[in-house]
């Protein structure tokens, strides 16, 4: 059944849009109020004091943190299983952004990588989560990494998906 701790918000990714898209954020932010849109699925419309979290594995992890930073005010979690973040259209600056400070975003991440994840000209996926862990520790953001031994696909990440979720909005109240 449906926790209901959990607050009614949030966004899984249908697609994998471009990460180098800026317009990413802004796009998902109109449709989120669709119950379905050709780029988000959403379970109810999201208020301010309940910011969306993001989610969908492999690209679509990268995708979602993107968003985050790009628009801490409408996304502030963000759930990652065996993110990208590799040298596609980017995805591998992260670490460096987040250690050199780029004006510190309110945000909370999950990731979830395995130690047999991609490894092809594009980089090393179980390398680029490790960064991105190391990094968020660095900048002391609120984080969680969860590695694990598997391959680049779901079996790790949709075991760990209720500890992700209530991780997550851990700290939220019901409303009364």
């Amino acid at each position: 059944g449906i926790d209901a701790s959990l607050p009614p918000c949030f966004v899984l990714m249908r697609r994998t849009a471009s990460r180098a898209q800026t317009k990413l954020p802004n796009t998902l932010i109109a449709n989120m109020r669709c119950s379905r849109a050709s780029e988000v699925w959403s379970t109810r419309a999201c208020t301010s004091t309940t910011p969306a979290l993001l989610t969908r594995p492999r690209s679509g992890g990268i995708c979602a943190f993107t968003a985050a930073w790009e628009r801490p005010d409408a996304f502030r979690k963000v759930l990652s299983h065996v993110g990208s973040f590799a040298n596609i259209r980017g995805g591998d600056r992260y670490p460096g952004m987040i250690r050199k400070g780029h004006d510190k975003r309110p945000m909370r991440i999950f990731l979830q990588d395995g130690s047999h994840d991609l490894d092809n000209a594009h980089g090393n996926w179980w390398l680029g989560n490790l960064q991105m862990e190391a990094a968020l520790k660095f900048a002391e953001y609120d984080y969680k990494f969860v590695p694990g031994e598997g391959a680049h696909n779901g079996n790790h990440g949709g075991t760990l998906m209720p500890e992700s979720l209530r991780w997550l909005w851990r700290d939220y109240k019901l409303p009364e």
